[in-house]
C-alpha cells in the first residue's frame, strides 16, 4: 500500500501525463537538498516502473568554495541507484546584490540549454509547500495581481521546457522523513539561514504566519489553491474576450480594439493587454502590473492618439485600435547564425531558407538570420513588394526576420516570386510566426 508522500507523488504524475504517453527521457533538478533528493527517490521508482530515462542535473553556481565537492557527492548518491548524472559549472562575474535571483536564473539558463541539447522536454524540480507558501509571501508583500498570488505552478513552460512541480503540496518535513526510511542523506543549504537573504525572512513569516490560531501550512495551502481556481475562472473569460476584441497577424503584430476597455471588466482587460504584449514580444515573463494600469487609463481616458514602448514593443493608438508592434530596442534584435533548416529566431519566428541559396556557398559560417532593417529595404527598394506587404507599416516590415551573408541581403519574406533569380523572392525565405510564449529556439 503507498504511503501518503508517494500516493500524492503519484496523483500529480498521473494528472501531469493524463491522457499522453510518458516521455522517453526526463531530467531532474538535483541540489543535494532535502527535497531534491526525495524528489529523485520517488521519479526513480517512477521512471524504473514507466520505461523512462531519468537524467539528474546539478548546477555548481560557483558561488561557495564547497559547492564542487557537495555537486560530487551527488553525484555518487545518484551513482548508487544507476541513475545519470551531469555537473553544469557557472562562469563568470557575479553581481554585488541580487545573488539568488541571479543564481535563479543562471540556473535555469544552463539547464534550459543542456535539456535542449539532449532534446528533453520535462524538468523536475522538488519545490514544496514552504517555497509555494513562501513565493505567495514575497509577491503579497510586492503587490502582485491575482496571476501573481497563485504563486507557482504545478506545471509551467519556459524556454521550451516543461517544468513540473508534483511537490508542492507536500511539507518538507514528509521529505525529510521520507529519506531517513530510505537510509538517503542530504545537503543542507547554508545559505537557508543567512539573515542577509529574503528567502530566509519569507521562511519565517510563513511560520509565524501558520502558528496564528486556526492557521497552519496546510490552511495557507488551500487558501492559494483556491486563489488558483479564481484566476482560472477569471483566464476562461479573458480569453473570451480576446477572441473578441483582439487580432494577431501572421507579421507579428497585435491590434486591439479600444472597445475591449469599455465592454469588459478592468482586471479581464488587463490580463488581455499583458497577453497581447507578452505575444508579441516572444518573452516568458510578464510586463510590471503598473505598466498596463498606466496604458490601460490612457486608453480609457479617451485619449485618442499616442504612442509609447513597453516591454520591447511599440504601442500606438489611433483612430479606436492599439497596435502592438515589436521593437527593437537600444540593443536591437537578435542575430542568429545560419546553416540550414529551421531556427527559432527572435522567440517568434520559425525560420527557414531555400535550402540550395545555403548549399551553393563555400562560406557557411558566414550566413545570419536578422531583421532587415533600414539597410536592408535600401537594398532591394527597387523590387515589387507582395500585395498585403504594401499595406504593412515601415514599423513591422522592418523588424521581420532575413537571411543575410556578410553585409548582402541574400533572403527576405514579401518579395514578389519574380524576383527569384535575384535570390531574396518572397519563397527564399519562409517565416511562421509562432503567437506563443517560450517557444523552442530550434527544431
Amino acid at each position: 500500500m503507498l504511503q501518503p508522500l508517494e500516493q500524492t507523488f503519484t496523483a500529480a504524475m498521473e494528472r501531469n501525463f493524463k491522457g499522453s504517453a510518458c516521455p522517453e527521457t526526463v531530467a531532474v533538478a538535483v541540489s543535494g537538498g532535502s527535497d531534491s533528493m526525495a524528489l529523485v527517490l520517488l521519479l526513480d521508482q517512477w521512471a524504473r516502473k514507466n520505461n523512462v530515462s531519468l537524467v539528474g542535473i546539478t548546477v555548481d553556481h560557483a558561488l561557495r568554495a564547497e559547492a564542487k565537492e557537495e555537486a560530487q557527492l551527488v553525484g555518487q548518491w545518484l551513482a548508487r541507484y544507476q541513475i545519470e548524472h551531469c555537473i553544469l559549472t557557472r562562469q563568470g562575474e557575479v553581481p554585488q546584490s541580487g545573488i539568488q535571483a541571479f543564481a535563479r536564473d543562471a540556473r535555469y539558463r544552463l539547464i534550459s540549454e543542456f535539456c535542449k541539447n539532449r532534446e528533453i522536454d520535462h524538468l523536475f524540480t522538488g519545490h514544496q509547500l514552504e517555497d509555494q507558501l513562501e513565493t505567495f509571501v514575497q509577491r503579497f508583500a510586492m503587490g502582485s495581481a491575482l496571476s501573481g498570488l497563485r504563486a507557482m505552478s504545478e506545471v509551467t513552460t519556459r524556454d521550451g521546457l516543461q517544468i513540473l512541480r508534483p511537490l508542492l503540496g507536500v511539507r518538507r518535513k514528509s521529505l525529510r522523513d521520507f529519506l531517513t526510511q530510505n537510509g538517503q542523506d542530504w545537503i543542507e543549504d547554508p545559505s537557508n539561514e543567512d539573515p542577509k537573504y529574503t528567502r530566509t525572512a519569507l521562511g519565517r513569516v510563513v511560520r509565524d504566519i501558520a502558528a496564528l490560531p486556526e492557521s497552519s501550512l496546510e490552511k495557507l495551502s488551500l487558501s492559494i489553491n483556491r486563489l488558483q481556481s479564481a484566476d482560472a475562472a477569471l483566464n476562461s473569460y479573458a480569453q473570451k474576450a480576446w477572441d473578441t476584441w483582439i487580432s494577431v497577424s501572421e507579421f507579428g503584430f497585435a491590434t486591439v480594439d479600444a472597445q475591449l476597455v469599455e465592454s469588459e471588466a478592468k482586471e479581464i482587460a488587463l490580463r488581455c493587454l499583458q497577453r497581447a504584449i507578452s505575444v508579441v514580444n516572444g518573452q516568458d515573463g510578464y510586463s510590471r502590473l503598473k505598466e498596463i494600469e498606466r496604458l490601460y487609463d490612457r486608453i480609457v481616458s479617451g485619449e485618442d492618439q499616442f504612442s509609447s514602448t513597453l516591454s520591447g514593443c511599440l504601442l500606438q493608438v489611433t483612430k479606436g485600435q492599439l497596435r502592438i508592434s515589436r521593437e527593437p530596442g537600444r540593443a536591437g534584435l537578435e542575430i542568429l547564425p545560419y546553416n540550414g533548416g529551421k531556427l527559432i529566431w527572435d522567440n517568434r519566428f520559425c525560420v527557414s531558407c531555400a535550402p540550395e541559396i545555403v548549399s551553393n556557398s563555400d562560406r557557411l559560417d558566414s550566413f545570419r538570420i536578422r531583421v532587415i532593417g533600414e539597410d536592408g529595404w535600401q537594398q532591394i527598394a527597387d523590387l515589387e513588394l507582395l500585395e498585403e506587404a504594401k499595406k504593412l507599416p515601415a514599423q513591422i516590415r522592418k523588424n521581420l526576420p532575413s537571411l543575410w551573408q556578410g553585409e548582402k541581403l541574400v533572403a527576405a519574406p514579401l518579395i514578389l516570386a519574380e524576383n527569384a533569380g535575384l535570390g531574396i523572392a518572397n519563397d527564399a525565405l519562409e517565416m511562421v510566426f509562432i503567437p506563443t510564449v517560450g517557444a523552442k529556439r530550434s527544431s
